[in-house]
C-alpha cells in the first residue's frame, strides 16, 4: 500500500505543477495539492458511491475536481511539444479531451485503490 500513497502524491504533485506552471499565485503549492486531494478522497470514503452501480458518478465526480485544479490543455500542449504547431485549431480541440480521457484511463484505478492510507506530503520548495 506504501505504493499507492506514494503514487497518489507524487501524481497530484507532478500534475499540479505541469498544469499551472504558469498560474497566478493561489497559495502554497502543497496547500493546493492538499485540498485537491482532500476533496478526492471525500469522494472515495463516500459509501454511497463506493458502490459499484456508482461507479460512473463517482468518476464523474473525481473528474470534475481534477479538471477543476489541471489545465489538460496545457498539458496536453507540451505532452506533444514541438508537434503541437503543426496540429489545426480543430485537431488541437479534438485532441485535449481526448488526452485527459487517457490521463483519466490510465490512473483511475490506482486512485480508487486508495484505501485509507496516510498521504505524506514532502517538504516544498519552490
Amino acid at each position: 500500500m506504501r505504493g499507492v500513497k506514494s503514487f497518489f502524491a507524487v501524481f497530484f504533485i507532478f500534475v499540479f505543477m505541469v498544469g499551472n506552471a504558469y498560474a497566478a499565485y493561489a497559495g502554497a503549492p502543497t496547500d493546493q495539492v492538499k485540498q485537491t486531494i482532500d476533496k478526492v478522497l471525500d469522494i472515495l470514503k463516500n459509501k454511497e458511491l463506493k458502490r459499484p452501480e456508482k461507479t460512473k458518478e463517482r468518476r464523474t465526480a473525481i473528474r470534475k475536481i481534477v479538471s477543476e485544479r489541471f489545465d489538460f490543455e496545457e498539458m496536453a500542449k507540451r505532452s506533444l511539444g514541438l508537434h503541437w504547431r503543426k496540429r489545426t485549431p480543430e485537431e488541437r480541440k479534438e485532441f485535449v479531451p481526448l488526452f485527459a480521457d487517457l490521463i483519466e484511463r490510465s490512473y483511475i484505478k490506482k486512485i480508487e485503490a486508495y484505501t485509507d492510507e496516510k498521504i505524506l506530503y514532502p517538504v516544498e520548495r519552490v
